[in-house]
Formats: C-alpha cells, structure tokens, sequence
C-alpha cells in the first residue's frame, strides 16, 4: 500500500492555489505519513508557474509529479497537444533534474476511434519511462479498456466532481 494516495491539492474540493498546494507537498513529503503520499498532480500548463516554488523541495525531498496532459475534443488536436505535453516534460525533468520527478502523466483520450489514438501516444511517449494513465468517459470504458490491453498503459474512469452530472451512473 506504499503511495496510494496523489496529491491533487489544485483540484476540487481544496481547489488551491499553486503556491498553498506546493507548499503542502512539500509538508507532506517530509512528514512521518509520506510513505502513503504518491505523486502530486499538476497541469502541464502549470509547469511554468510551478518553477518559482521549487526552492521548496531538494533532492531527499524531491517534488514527485504525475503530469496532467490537455483535454482534446478532437482525435485530430490529439496528437500535436500529446506532443507539445511531452517536449514539456522532457524540458521540466532536464531544467530541474534531482528536484523534480515526473513518474506519472495522465491524460483524457479524445472521442472517436481508440485504438488511433493510443498508437499515436506510445510513439511520442516511448522513451520518458513514466506510468501513463488514459482517461475516457464511462461509456467508453469497455473499448478503451480493450484497446489497451498488453501496452502498459493504465485507464482513469473519472468517478466525480463538482457537480452531480460528473458522477457516473450505477450500470457505468
């Protein structure tokens, strides 16, 4: 059960700021509970803002982060925003290497055809050796599912959020 629970302090329901939630983190990983802390959960976007707290973590106490890609509505964004989510991760692990660690990147797959998708993203994020993890709607739970059996990847079923309509059904 070591690191079952990430940190996603941005998020609902603490919903902070950048700063308060790294400054957590940074509680948290020196604290006598961090052996159940995992990764924190941060935006790729946010990356640039996250740089000017990082005087806050040191390579005993690295900042361990699972990367949050973009939303693509579209199969055809997916790609060229797969792309630029993993140029940024490569930059942010070589600008802050033994400070930073990024062990997980999560991101929501588009609608439409699956199985495209995902080739597309085991060739643009082969070789950063992070934990993936895809998101999908719950009613394409089962073809996603399928179409990542044997390639390594995880799958993410969003079973919340602010507003009732973001809970799936029973039957999901």
């Amino acid at each position: 059960l070591e690191k079952p629970i990430d940190y996603a302090g941005l998020f609902p329901p603490p919903g902070l700021a950048l700063d308060p939630a790294l400054r957590n983190q940074a509680a948290y990983v020196r604290s006598l509970d961090r052996w159940m802390l995992g990764a924190f959960v941060l935006p790729i976007g946010k990356f640039a803002a996250a740089r000017n707290h990082l005087e806050e973590f040191e390579p005993e106490y690295p900042l361990r982060i699972s990367a949050l890609g973009p939303k693509t509505a579209k199969a055809a964004d997916f790609r060229p925003k797969l792309e630029t989510a993993a140029e940024a991760i490569k930059q942010f692990i070589a600008e802050h290497k033994g400070v930073v660690a990024i062990e997980q990147f999560e991101m929501p797959l588009p609608g439409g055809a699956v199985a495209d998708s995902l080739g597309v993203a085991r060739a643009t994020l082969g070789d950063l050796a992070l934990n993936v993890f895809w998101e999908a709607p719950a009613d394409a739970a089962p073809a996603t599912i399928e179409a990542l059996a044997g390639s390594g990847a995880g799958f993410k079923l969003r079973t919340g959020g602010v507003t009732a309509d973001a809970f799936p059904s029973g039957a999901q």
